[in-house]
């Protein structure tokens, strides 16, 4: 009921005492479950501090690996999804900055640990084409050929790699 009232913090609390109390009890799926969710709501907009969304990930993951066949590993499953492509999208969104003002290198590590942490996400090809255009941007054509490769060859149907690809080829 803390939960739906908005509290979430205070929800967060009574679902780790009862997994304290009652660590094999019918209802400790849904336990956990709750943790998932409600670290999920706290979970803020992606120009925030993201902690309750790297909790949120990894609660949901845990749900997920622990229940798996039940149907809250489903859902919790699907709540990690969407913290990871925030987390993804923030760290897009923090070279993007660094791009504007070019400041390419700091761009370039932004954009490297979203293709790294977040590969399955719909920011890691953008993230290639990033690193592309600032690679142009500082002159460093080896680095810039590398990264427009690398998206062709992991993301071949993105729009990226197809705007890349169409270039290449001169149409």
């Amino acid at each position: 009921s803390h939960l739906e009232d908005g509290e979430a913090l205070t929800a967060i609390s009574e679902f780790e005492r009862f997994q304290e109390r009652w660590t094999l009890h019918a209802l400790s799926p849904q336990v956990s479950f709750g943790i998932c969710r409600a670290y999920a709501r706290l979970s803020p907009i992606p120009q925030r501090d993201q902690t309750y969304t790297h909790r949120a990930r990894d609660a949901c993951a845990r749900t997920a690996i622990e229940f798996a066949g039940d149907e809250v590993a489903e859902q919790a499953d699907s709540i990690q999804t969407v913290m990871t492509d925030k987390l993804a999208q923030r760290e897009y969104e923090v070279g993007r900055f660094y791009q504007r003002r070019d400041l390419h290198d700091s761009a370039v590590l932004s954009f490297e640990r979203i293709t790294d942490l977040y590969p399955e996400t719909e920011w890691a090809p953008r993230a290639f084409m990033a690193m592309y255009n600032s690679y142009q941007a500082i002159g460093w054509e080896p680095e810039a050929e590398e990264a427009r490769e690398e998206l062709i060859a992991r993301y071949p149907d993105s729009d990226e790699a197809r705007n890349l690809q169409a270039d290449r080829d001169g149409r």
